[in-house]
């Protein structure tokens, strides 16, 4: 249970960012590589939100 909350957690943070801040999310290399870099980079936040929610807890 705890996990899903840190999920939660995370996606609520993620949704947030990218509401206020979506610059920072927009794909400036169009190239799949790009592409796939972004989307490890949010992974990444993603996994580290979790990580520093479950700490918390």
């Amino acid at each position: 249970m705890a996990s899903s909350q840190a999920e939660n957690a995370a996606d609520n943070l993620l949704a947030e960012l990218i509401k206020h801040q979506p610059e920072l999310f927009q794909l400036r290399d169009c190239s799949p590589e790009g592409g796939r870099a972004l989307g490890d980079a949010i992974i990444a936040l993603r996994l580290k939100l979790i990580d520093m929610h479950q700490s918390q807890g």
